[in-house]
């Protein structure tokens, strides 16, 4: 005798469809690239990507704005030069805190600067930095009046 078991439905036919002939029908399986499976995966790289681009937006910005103050500083000081006062005089000084770990320089000048935004270096091409005593190796013994103060 031949014991009976109850098969599940889907089992039950694809066994009947064996015995009549007919291959089962497989379920199409879907693709792994879907919307969803791409937004899932990638997520986090957009995420990534979105708060660097809105850093280095920032920073643009503020060097940008740093900028264009220190050209707003030098044209009023040139004026003034034009009209026979003394134009350095006239820039108003900016005392940023001496890190001695790092202040900056240019190859001819004889001042060590607190900052490379400093007014008086907004017209050189060739900025130097490095240590405080890598400057007074260098001869850049004299702080500059206008970020280091005296």
């Amino acid at each position: 005798m031949m014991s009976k078991q109850k098969l599940p439905d889907a089992e039950l036919t694809a066994a009947l469809k064996r015995l009549a002939g007919q291959p089962p029908k497989r379920e199409k399986q879907r693709s792994g690239l879907t919307l969803e499976y791409v937004w899932t995966s990638l997520k986090p790289v957009f995420i990534f990507v979105g708060i660097l681009v809105i850093a280095i937006g920032w920073s643009w910005h503020r060097e940008r704005s740093v900028r264009e103050e220190n050209e707003a500083i030098a044209e009023k000081a040139y004026q003034q030069y034009l009209e026979g006062e003394d134009y350095w005089d006239s820039v108003e000084p900016n005392i940023q805190p001496l890190d001695e770990g790092e202040v900056f320089w240019v190859p001819n000048g004889k001042s060590f600067h607190s900052t490379e935004d400093c007014v008086a270096l907004l017209n050189s091409k060739t900025i130097l930095s490095g240590s405080l005593s890598d400057a007074m190796r260098r001869g850049k013994d004299d702080p500059c009046s206008k970020c280091v103060g005296d």
